[in-house]
């Protein structure tokens, strides 16, 4: 068990009088499973980079936890959709993927086709795919990230 303890994080982006985050602490115990969600441009990527080190902060971050983002990089792109969401998720049933994939509102034939000749909506969406389902099974907790 580790624990990830942020004390008093500031953050400004370069030129911006607005801090992103202004004197922000709290505490994770890396036994929980943590996801951060929130609407496009609230910070859930800044803070991710304040945690790893990626970004200097005003604040102090103490960890020895190894951190994990998704969605990450594909690196052979000639998997099919199938092969790639059964190397990341081993134990999901080709149903299960399917089923959230309608939940989309995308065709399953993405799951046959090779990753690199997808559309980058269709690569965000089998991405989403395990992100969702990684976090409605695996996330005990949720940060919600919101402005104001």
């Amino acid at each position: 068990m580790s624990i990830i303890s942020v004390n008093n994080l500031t953050y400004y982006y370069d030129g911006c009088d607005e801090a992103v985050y202004e004197n922000v602490s709290f505490t994770l115990d890396t036994t929980w499973k943590t996801g951060l969600i929130g609407r496009n441009g609230r910070g859930k990527t800044t803070l991710l980079k304040l945690l790893t080190g990626e970004l200097e902060n005003g604040g102090a971050v103490n960890t020895k936890a190894e951190f994990l983002y998704f969605p990450f990089d594909v690196e052979d792109k000639n998997m099919s959709g199938s092969e790639l969401i059964g190397m990341i998720c081993p134990d999901v049933q080709e149903w299960e993927v399917i089923r959230e994939l309608s939940y989309m509102g995308t065709d399953c034939d993405i799951l046959y086709r090779p990753f690199s000749m997808l559309s980058g909506g269709e690569q965000t969406r089998l991405l989403a795919e395990h992100d969702r389902y990684f976090c409605e099974n695996t996330g005990t907790k949720r940060l919600y990230i919101t402005k104001g």
